[in-house]
């Protein structure tokens, strides 16, 4: 963060912490247009909040926000002007939790607070004001869960939702961050000395855990409000296997502690504010397996504080029957636990929603037969693979493309590989070319001819999308050609295979080859799929496609008609499937009207 001042020693910017990157989930940020550097009280800041900003230009603080993707942001606005454009702004970004409102004037704003939901309190008394924030802050918590069907048997070709990703991330996490973990803290130590530098509170804990950490004090350290869970919980949410990978001696530790039960506890809760597209995922999988992100807290009661929500925010406590613990003020679960979300409901004594979970004890059982599976679709499917391939449906581009940089004594053809997909998922198609290549020159050189395929399958794509379509062409019929002779002839692969080239002959308007193609792909996953399959799905699609081409409407109108019958149960009904669909449905009655 830069520091700009004028003559007057008025800042536009400041920062508590001079690192670029906030290491904790949560940035407080301070707006006061007549801030100056030499009022600025860092102690009382860094008891609240270690990440603190403060701007004095607005500008320059909405586009900070904008460039904030994995952090919640509380502000203060020291102001009475009450700018109600600046409010509209601030409320509208998904990046800011919760504002606050300083004001010397003792007047009514209840107003605001009924206007931008995310107000949370209008204040004329800073101590009351300093209270309210460090209590929001410390009850906040980022959870995120993922999902598993456990009726669905997971294939080779199964192609996961962001949430089974999360689920199955979740779950392995734990074995490939303790598998070769390093017993040494002093690079973690120093580290967070460098990072807190400027925070004599965290200074101070860091020392003290550098002269008092033994293995046996994990689970004390964890639950200490510090350096350790802080930084922890903002790695787990946001995917950071370098940063985990840096705790892996503590995280080790903590794991072998909480094996270490005593007790036996008939019903424990963790109360926490979710977000409304959370809730709706938690409505629409009951009866399904959950994992959750990072090590699970609960206690006693689900009658905690949740102070203050927010329209886009529901109030929800998960309830867990029967379990062992050390603790009875802390409950932890280890790193991938899995649950089954028995029951979600509303109480209305409680004015909240419970979700019920029991523990699932299958997740060693679950673990190995997902990693088996990917093994059987290609060769050196290693665990370090595996997560990051997980990595790339559920985290960003740049943390992923790091993971594999780091990555060593893995193999470089699948490393290349899953380097080509990153530049086509973010339309980089030379690059994703070029990558590609040397991922199949690598196979090809090992004979891994079965595998080469999947090469072929993606630089058939890629050429695609390059719109060079006779290239496209050859690639995918080179993959047909080695799956015949790898696979079953009704396997899905070859059906695949088939799909891929009755899609680009669309694309080059050969409707009537495409048609037999398409129709080879169809028959195969008849066979081998249930009917509700996205692939059965996407099929009809482009049948009803090839046929509204070749202005045949009356053939094209049960294909659509049945690929919006199957797409409207599985998917969002806002999903540009659906759209186009009902488009072309529209066109093919008005056309058949006029008939």
């Amino acid at each position: 963060i830069e520091t700009t001042s004028s003559i007057s020693k008025e800042i536009i910017s400041y920062a508590t912490n001079t690192s670029l990157i906030n290491k904790e989930q949560n940035t407080l940020i301070i707006f006061d247009p007549n801030l100056n550097r030499e009022n600025i009280e860092e102690n009382i800041f860094h008891s609240i909040n270690d990440y603190v900003l403060f701007y004095a230009d607005k500008s320059q603080l909405l586009k900070y926000i904008q460039s904030i993707n994995e952090e919640q942001i509380f502000i203060i606005i020291f102001d009475n002007s009450f700018d109600k454009k600046f409010l509209s702004q601030l409320q509208n970004f998904n990046q800011i939790n919760s504002i606050f409102i300083y004001t010397l004037k003792e007047d009514n704003y209840e107003f605001l607070m009924h206007t931008y939901s995310k107000i949370i309190g209008i204040y004329t008394e800073k101590s009351l004001l300093f209270e309210q924030i460090q209590l929001k802050i410390k009850q906040q918590s980022i959870l995120t869960f993922g999902f598993n069907d456990p009726q669905e048997i997971f294939q080779t070709y199964t192609k996961l939702s962001k949430e089974n990703a999360l689920f199955f991330y979740n779950l392995l996490l734990k074995d490939f961050l303790i598998k070769d973990y390093s017993i040494n803290k002093i690079s973690m130590i120093e580290k967070c000395k460098e990072y807190y530098h400027q925070n004599p509170i965290e200074m101070k804990n860091i020392e003290e855990f550098e002269t008092t950490y033994k293995s046996t004090n994990a689970y004390e350290w964890y639950f200490k409000n510090c350096f350790i869970s802080k930084q922890l919980n903002k790695a787990f949410y946001t995917y950071d296997i370098e940063q985990l990978k840096l705790f892996s001696f503590f995280i080790h530790d903590l794991c072998l502690n909480i094996k270490s039960t005593c007790s036996i506890l008939d019903k424990v809760y963790y109360t926490t504010l979710i977000t409304t597209k959370q809730f709706e995922l938690l409505s629409q999988n009951i009866g399904k397996l959950i994992t959750f992100n990072g090590f699970l807290v609960m206690n006693c009661s689900c009658i905690e504080t949740v102070l203050y929500k927010n329209d886009e925010q529901v109030v929800v406590a998960f309830e867990v029957l029967n379990i062992d613990s050390i603790d009875l003020n802390h409950i932890i679960f280890d790193l991938g636990t899995i649950f089954q979300l028995d029951s979600f409901n509303f109480d209305s004594n409680l004015n909240l929603w419970i979700a019920r979970l029991t523990v699932n004890n299958n997740e060693i059982e679950i673990a190995q037969n997902y990693i088996l599976t990917k093994q059987q679709t290609m060769e050196k499917m290693t665990l370090p693979i595996i997560i990051g391939e997980l990595l790339l449906i559920i985290s960003n581009f740049s943390r992923t493309k790091t993971y594999f940089d780091n990555l060593q004594n893995e193999d470089d053809a699948l490393i290349y590989y899953f380097y080509e997909y990153i530049h086509y998922l973010k339309g980089e198609y030379d690059l994703a070319l070029e990558k590609s290549q040397i991922s199949y020159q690598l196979m090809i050189s090992e004979e891994r001819f079965k595998d080469s395929a999947f090469i072929l399958h993606d630089i058939g794509y890629i050429y695609d999308m390059k719109k060079e379509f006779n290239e496209a062409l050859n690639s995918h019929k080179q993959a047909l050609e080695i799956r015949q002779i790898y696979y079953p002839e009704s396997d899905v692969y070859i059906g695949i295979s088939l799909y891929n080239i009755g899609r680009t002959l669309v694309n080059i308007g050969d409707n009537d080859q495409a048609l037999i193609y398409h129709q080879k792909a169809l028959d195969i996953w008849e066979k081998t799929l249930k009917n509700n399959d996205p692939y059965i799905i996407q099929s009809l699609h482009s049948h009803g496609v090839v046929y509204f081409n070749k202005r045949d409407y009356l053939q094209a109108l049960p294909y659509y008609m049945k690929a919006l019958e199957l797409y409207e149960m599985t998917i969002p009904r806002d999903d540009h499937r659906i759209l186009m669909v009902k488009n072309a449905l529209e066109t093919i009655n008005d056309i058949i009207s006029r008939q």
